[in-house]
């Protein structure tokens, strides 16, 4: 009995001695447990499909990893909503912005376009951080306040003052246009994507004439574009300012007999979404060169708003980064002589069409 005490003593002893060298170990494993970086989860929000939305994802997450958060910031594919381009789909995307706003394992929301950042301001929950990107007018819509104040202390975006005046301005310099023809859904996201309040400003400023279709419905066909092209047309324009809508939208789409057909009645246009339609025949356009800029813009702004930066007190103002380009084959066809000054400044200068496979290969 005596011996037996014995061996439980020993026993008890070096379970006690093992216990405590085990401490410091235990510790060090807590303490590498809480060391391991959060990984910030990332939703989405789009009104609909756009190629503009994809480029900003990719050139987003690029200037992430340039910085060193690649494998800090996720985006679920669960958590990445895409509505539809539909008088219905407004409300489809009402609800995925519901949705969205009510979910806990999310650290920010993006915003991506105009209605996808209203249905989330309509459904905010004040606290989710909201970053609004690839927007017309964010200030036109109604999305935040000023270009120095959102209004709203979960939500920033990016603002670039006078980007599309500017571009306007552009247009009227080289064509010298009498006409504007501008076509809309006359809703307010509908008048951002085609710059209306910019374009008014330009032809009282130039003593021109804007001519507006404000009969398109969401998401337009080619059919019923094509009717408001034939309606400015007839109505006397010598150039049309091409907006960012679905029936110019050259990844899902045919863009060509639109541009075609304006090109057979020598009208100037512009393209508001950039090179890809200046390549199938439009005269001019913008040229982002791949949206890096916004997308370091953007980059750092969900840096600072993971590191403790309420989103309403980042600076939200962006120098235009935007280049032009331009179709010297319909300059041609039209007879414009394009200035040589005009060429010289350009960043991309298309001596002929290309197909639409082509084009849709190099996005």
């Amino acid at each position: 009995m005596l011996r037996l005490k014995r061996i439980l003593g020993v026993l008890l002893g070096c379970a006690i001695l093992l216990a405590a060298a085990a401490q410091p170990l235990l510790a060090e494993g807590r303490k590498a447990h809480s060391a391991q970086p959060k990984v910030y989860r990332v939703a989405i929000l789009e009104a609909g499909t756009n190629w503009v939305h994809d480029k900003m994802l990719t050139a987003l997450q690029n200037a992430l990893a340039e910085k060193g958060w690649g494998d800090k910031v996720v985006f679920p594919k669960d958590a990445r909503a895409i509505g539809s381009w539909s008088t219905m789909g407004k409300a489809g995307t009402r609800s995925k912005a519901i949705e969205l706003m009510q979910r806990k394992d999310v650290d920010l929301i993006i915003g991506m376009g105009t209605g996808a950042a209203q249905a989330l301001l309509a459904c905010n929950n004040g606290h989710t951080p909201v970053v609004a990107m690839t927007l017309s007018d964010p200030i036109g819509a109604g999305v935040v306040k000023s270009a120095e104040d959102s209004g709203v202390d979960n939500l920033t975006t990016c603002v670039v003052p006078d980007q599309w005046l500017t571009m306007l301005r552009l247009f009227h310099t080289v064509v010298g246009f009498k006409k504007l023809g501008v076509l809309y859904e006359d809703t307010a996201a509908g008048r951002t994507y085609t710059n209306l309040e910019d374009a008014r400003d330009v032809v009282r400023e130039k003593g021109a004439r804007l001519i507006e279709y404000p009969h398109l419905q969401t998401g337009a066909s080619v059919r019923a574009c094509k009717d408001g092209l034939e309606w400015l047309v007839n109505s006397g324009v010598d150039a049309v300012y091409l907006p960012d809508i679905p029936c110019f939208d050259w990844t899902v789409g045919d863009p060509r007999p639109l541009l075609d057909y304006l090109r057979e009645h020598k009208i100037a246009t512009f393209s508001r979404t950039g090179t890809p339609l200046v390549q199938l025949g439009a005269l001019m356009g913008t040229c982002d060169f791949e949206l890096k800029p916004l997308g370091k813009f953007h980059a750092s702004q969900l840096i600072k708003i993971f590191q403790g930066t309420q989103p309403r007190k980042l600076k939200m103002t962006m120098p235009n980064a935007m280049g032009l380009s331009l179709n010297l084959k319909t300059a041609r066809m039209m007879g414009h002589d394009l200035n040589p000054d005009v060429l010289v400044s350009a960043d991309v200068i298309v001596s002929r069409d290309l197909s639409l496979d082509t084009v849709r290969k190099g996005r």
